[in-house]
């Protein structure tokens, strides 16, 4: 055990501040100290170990070479002595391995001295001055540049009524030690222990040190290493959700995240075998695997994972996709879902597996799989952490996506605004070297916003001064006033019907800066500014009187018509649906970019082609008959305005909304058409996801209210049968509101109840589970139904929502003395029971009650009654006695009284059964509300006190 003696180290600041402290030792784990113990080596301040010893030479052997390694380390070192070694054989025994002993002692660096000098002070073990004693004794070390302070105190001399101070006393220690520069090893008399005294002192230190068959062990304290694991595995968590949130901020695409986070778990949980599978849609319901670390891909190849609901879909993968929950086949080896692939786990070592389904938007989208060599490696513990670690592999991939998206989405806009930009360019080039001048007017205060370079050429002024001069300076005073009434007439009616925007042709005098006059050919388009709601006028201006007209008459006739065409082909590009021009014989004209992009179309195929070569299908994929098309049914003269289709083409299926005009020449001859194309793919995955909504919440609903309905009622209670029966309504009928539910109250009593809610849906399903699990709680606390109606009427009033129309409910409710047959009930506005006396006599059991959840001050009466053998109660709700024939006639009380009347020897079973049967068979064989029947009767095997006796 010798040790080769350190040189001194520098003191730094925080060592020579006698207030020094440390809030943990890992704050220290970098800075460890030379224990001078073989089995125990190197270990942090705060430290706090013992030793079980027989002899002498047990403590020679282990706290000599410990104090050695203390003195050489510049500790200040602390030995309180007892039987069997005295200081002064302390000091003889340490004297031979650090021979300059003596220095140590007269510097202070080293104290010996007995147990009465520092444990047991007048026959008093004080806990809290000995510990305070350490802290001096550290801090006057440290403020002599010591590097902190390293003790033992041996326990011979404690007798057992000293016991229970002393191991208080330990627990203190170990409580406190971890924050200070301290390493302290106490030693105990094995001799002197017994079993409990063992397990104390070992529970209050970090390990024990003992002799096995001649060589010292280690045993480690459960709740020391416990709480290292623990701070291990939370240590691990943390790091793996930091590198998981770094490799999620810094993924270049969501494969390499993937990736990155089956490299983390293989870190940080030392699982060496780690694999990612998304979920297919396809026939077989396949998991192909995208991401992994430390697999044999081969074995990832021939897996062939499904999450149908066959042989291969019961492994813990299939298992945990279908039902959105980890899944752990703890022993793959012996589990026999683990059947299809336990060949290749064995060749490769692995013993278990889990499965982490992966969410994204709330739905599954894969699932993470993780194998370990170990069986039963999985703890709980550790299920909830990769759990929680699958959540955020969903939110990042989640993120990622996002991500994505949101790129693509600004690089698209990206290129939209430099392709506005682009175009805006172009038309200003366009506008400023054409020879006719393009202005837009504002109609109602008959100013110009803006007027093209070319107003220069036309008439002298230039743009600035142009824009800045009234009309009636600008022109002739007729031509001012007549075109003042001709804006004021085309703005109310475009303002009258939007979709008139046709243009105009207008011919007007205007002054030139040198006053001469020319006769100007102006072609107008009337519309509304989208921005500020003013009518506007685009106009585009020419001279018409140069002398040489007649000469070029023709050429300008082609330049206003390729000057139209240029202006009609703006417009219709403009516009954000696809608009598509054609002639009488289907024949493309022109198309709008729009258009073909919907169409999938290239912008070089188009003009030419036939609308004919597309076909056209419903929503639903049938066919539309070529002579319905609406192209034809335009060159027929008949206006289509947003018609669904979907349309097919070689390019591709789009589903659009159609309108179409034909197109006229001034005599009306029709000479085409136009079709307007606007894409419908979102407005028809709302609609979808709607319709889906609706679905879902519907079988939710139904899903509940099945759930409330009690499965199972026993037919016998004491003395009493029971019979129940449940019918729901149509299976196109939304989900309603009638419940039951028969239940045990102690003390010889059942609990009965029925009841309707208004409304339908998931709201009604919700309430009705507020409503029953609410009567059943205080029919616990109260023997009286009233008073339990009661209490249930105020929680559901305090829960009501006024919006909702599953806001009220009937409700009847009694309890049953099933020892003495006397019945106690309350109504809150339900159907009256009827009452089958076994002499023939049929009566209600009336009593009154508003519905539940109307007001919250409503009281309730409570009726009583004493049944003899074979009476008999029957419950119904409104879905029995509104049975309907035709439109008027309902089964009401009377047909129940009359089925009743002619069955008095069924049994409750059989009654509620023929009841149900009744009125569907009176409404004509489907009932057209939920329908419940509850049916109790005593029976006449047994007296009262044979009940009693029992």
């Amino acid at each position: 055990m010798a040790h080769d003696r350190p040189t001194s180290d520098t003191i730094d600041d925080s060592k020579k501040n006698p207030s020094a402290r440390f809030a943990s030792k890992t704050d220290d784990e970098a800075e460890l100290r030379k224990t001078g113990i073989e089995i125990v080596g190197d270990v942090p301040w705060g430290t706090h170990f013992c030793q079980f010893y027989e002899t002498r030479q047990d403590l020679v052997e282990m706290l000599v070479p410990y104090f050695a390694a203390g003195l050489w380390a510049n500790e200040f070192c602390m030995w309180v002595t007892s039987e069997p070694l005295d200081v002064d054989e302390a000091a003889e025994a340490l004297r031979k391995y650090v021979p300059d002993l003596d220095d140590y002692l007269r510097s202070g660096q080293m104290e010996i001295l007995p147990y009465d000098q520092w444990y047991k002070i007048d026959g008093v073990i004080d806990g809290q001055r000995i510990m305070n004693g350490w802290i001096n004794k550290l801090n006057s070390a440290l403020a002599k540049g010591l590097e902190g302070l390293r003790l033992s105190g041996n326990t011979f001399w404690l007798e057992q009524d000293n016991w229970s101070d002393f191991r208080a006393y330990e627990e203190a220690v170990n409580t406190t030690i971890g924050a200070y520069r301290m390493i302290a090893a106490c030693t105990y008399s094995i001799d002197k222990c017994g079993a409990g005294e063992v397990a104390d002192v070992v529970s209050n230190h970090e390990y024990a040190l003992m002799k096995r068959d001649g060589k010292w062990i280690r045993v480690e304290s459960s709740s020391f290493k416990q709480a290292e694991l623990a701070l291990q595995q939370l240590n691990r968590t943390l790091k793996a959700h930091i590198d998981s949130s770094r490799a999620m901020m810094h993924a270049k695409d969501e494969t390499s995240y993937l990736n990155e986070v089956c490299k983390i778990v293989v870190k940080y949980w030392g699982h060496k075998m780690v694999w990612i599978g998304y979920v297919q849609n396809d026939e077989g319901k396949s998991v192909v695997p995208v991401a992994d670390s430390g697999f044999d891909h081969n074995y990832l190849q021939s897996l062939n994972i499904t999450w149908a609901d066959t042989t291969r879909g019961q492994g813990p993968c299939g298992v945990a996709i279908r039902t959105g929950k980890p899944d752990v086949c703890r022993n793959l080896l012996e589990d026999p879902r683990f059947e299809p692939w336990r060949e290749a786990a064995k060749v490769r070592g692995y013993s278990s597996s889990i499965a982490l389904p992966l969410f994204v938007d709330g739905k599954v989208i894969g699932v993470m799989s993780i194998n370990s060599r170990a069986p039963y490696a999985f703890t709980d513990g550790e299920i909830e952490l990769l759990s929680n670690l699958s959540e955020d592999l969903g939110y990042g991939v989640s993120a990622i996506r996002l991500r994505e998206e949101r790129a693509r989405t600004a690089k698209e806009r990206e290129l939209l605004l430099e392709s506005l930009a682009q175009s805006e360019r172009h038309y200003k080039f366009l506008t400023g070297n054409m020879l006719d001048v393009v202005w837009i007017l504002d109609a109602e205060s008959s100013c110009l916003r803006y007027i093209s370079q070319s107003v220069e050429r036309l008439c002298g002024y230039t743009v600035e001064e142009a824009l800045r001069l009234p009309l009636q300076q600008l022109m002739r005073s007729e031509t001012t006033e007549s075109l003042k009434t001709i804006i004021e007439q085309r703005a109310q009616t475009l303002l009258a019907n939007a979709s008139d925007q046709g243009y105009y042709t207008d011919y007007m005098h205007l002054i030139c800066r040198d006053r001469s006059v020319i006769i100007m050919e102006a072609v107008t388009r009337y519309y509304v500014n989208e921005l500020t709601g003013a009518v506007e006028v685009l106009g585009v201006s020419r001279d018409v009187t140069q002398r040489r007209r007649a000469e070029y008459a023709a050429q300008e006739a082609r330049e206003e018509s390729q000057c139209r065409a240029a202006q009609l082909e703006s417009f219709i590009s403009s516009i954000y649906d696809g608009v598509v021009l054609f002639d009488g014989d289907f024949n493309i004209l022109m198309a709008n970019e729009a258009f073909n992009k919907l169409i999938g179309i290239h912008s070089d195929k188009v003009v030419g082609a036939k609308l004919t070569e597309w076909g056209i299908f419903t929503l639903d994929g049938d066919p539309v008959a070529v002579e319905d098309y609406p192209s034809r049914r335009v060159l027929q003269g008949v206006e289509t305005n947003s018609e669904r289709y979907k349309i097919v083409s070689a390019w591709g299926e789009v589903a659009v909304s159609i309108s179409g005009s034909p197109v006229r020449d001034g005599r009306g001859k029709i000479l085409g058409g136009t079709l307007s194309l606007h894409d419908i793919a979102d407005q028809l995955e709302y609609e979808r996801r709607r319709e889906e909504i609706y679905k879902r919440e519907h079988h939710i609903a139904d899903m509940l209210q099945q759930a409330l309905i009690p499965p199972h009622v026993p037919a016998k209670i004491g003395n009493f049968s029971i019979g129940v029966r449940y019918q729901p309504a149509l299976r196109e009928a939304e989900v309603g509101g009638d419940f039951y539910d028969v239940f045990d109250l102690g003390n010889n009593k059942i609990g009965v109840l029925i009841g309707d809610v208004a409304g339908k849906g998931l709201a009604a399903a919700i309430r009705v589970a507020a409503a029953r699990y609410a009567i059943r709680s205080y029919a616990v606390i109260e023997s009286s139904p009233a008073r339990v109606l009661n209490r249930a009427n105020q929680a559901l009033c305090m829960d009501m929502d006024m919006d909702n129309e599953a806001g009220m409910l009937t409700a009847f409710f009694a309890v049953i003395d099933t020892a003495t047959g006397e019945i106690h009930y309350a109504s809150a506005g339900h159907e009256p029971p009827l009452l089958c006396h076994s002499t023939g006599e049929i009566e209600e059991l009336p009593v009154g009650g508003l519905p539940l959840g109307v007001w919250d001050m409503s009281e309730y009466d409570q009726g009583e009654v004493q049944l003899s053998e074979n009476d008999t109660i029957v419950l119904v709700t409104d879905g029995i006695t509104e049975a309907r024939a035709g439109i008027d006639r309902f089964f009401e009380k009377k047909g129940m009284i009359q089925f009743l009347e002619s069955s008095k020897t069924l049994s409750p079973d059989e009654t509620a059964s023929g009841l149900l049967e009744a009125a569907i068979s009176h409404s004509g064989g489907e009932l057209q509300d939920d329908a419940a029947v509850v049916v109790v009767c005593l029976d006449a095997c047994r007296n009262v006190e044979s009940i009693n006796h029992k």
